[in-house]
């Protein structure tokens, strides 16, 4: 649960500081999503939290994916 959230920051930031920032708000969400799901669905809420958290890491790590090829096909 520590380090998703940190690994889906590293993906987007571009500085130290930034990734700490990004970091800190996926970790937050994620919990406070992962817990509510887990009150509403009924699921452990460890695992809750680390499916949210890798779930924003899939987005981040899609949105650099495409960041980077656009930047790649501009030069």
């Amino acid at each position: 649960m520590m380090v998703v959230p940190v690994a889906a920051a590293a993906q987007i930031a571009t500085s130290y500081r930034a990734t700490l920032a990004i970091g800190s708000g996926i970790g937050a969400l994620s919990a406070i999503l992962g817990l509510a799901a887990s009150y509403y669905g009924d699921f452990a809420p460890g695992a809750a939290i680390v499916v949210i958290a890798i779930f924003c890491y899939l987005i981040a790590a899609s949105f650099a994916t495409v960041a980077s090829w656009h930047n790649r096909r501009r030069h």
